[in-house]
């Protein structure tokens, strides 16, 4: 399902958009862990030398890592609305958002809870879908193999 519909208001985008990261890229101080906790700094460290995604507590540190910077963590601010919610908490970043934002898009990210890892999976595959369906595959012309 396309995000902008005849529904809305409008249909263009505000000049000067900026792209923030729901998980800030410096999370390490105000996002706890799955398990409510804050990572502590000797796993933080060590998440810097391992690539194995695992159930461990620096294994939770690299997919994080990894799932922060992708599609599904990524969203559309105004450069003053960027600048307050950056590197805050998921409650005060959720809060601002339901406040000032009028993107479908940021829209909902408001209606979790939570944001983590599983949440960004989640909106990454969906937001692929809507891709999928504004932006089509070329057809291609079929290919004879020769033998």
């Amino acid at each position: 399902m396309l995000k902008r519909t005849h529904f809305h208001e409008t249909s263009a985008l505000a000049p000067y958009l900026t792209v923030d990261h729901v998980l800030p890229r410096q999370w390490e101080k105000t996002w706890p862990m799955p398990d409510g906790q804050l990572a502590s700094p000797e796993s933080i460290q060590q998440a810097f030398f391992s690539f194995a995604e695992d159930d461990t507590p620096v294994g939770r540190i690299v997919r994080r890592n990894r799932l922060k910077d992708t599609f599904g963590n990524l969203t559309l601010l105004t450069r003053p609305l960027n600048s307050t919610v950056s590197n805050g908490p998921f409650a005060g970043k959720r809060a601002a958002l339901q406040e000032h934002s009028l993107l479908v898009l940021n829209r909902e990210i408001t209606t979790r809870e939570i944001w983590g890892e599983n949440q960004i999976i989640e909106r990454g595959k969906s937001l692929y879908e809507n891709a999928k369906q504004i932006w089509a595959l070329p057809t291609l012309p079929p290919t004879s193999v020769e033998q």
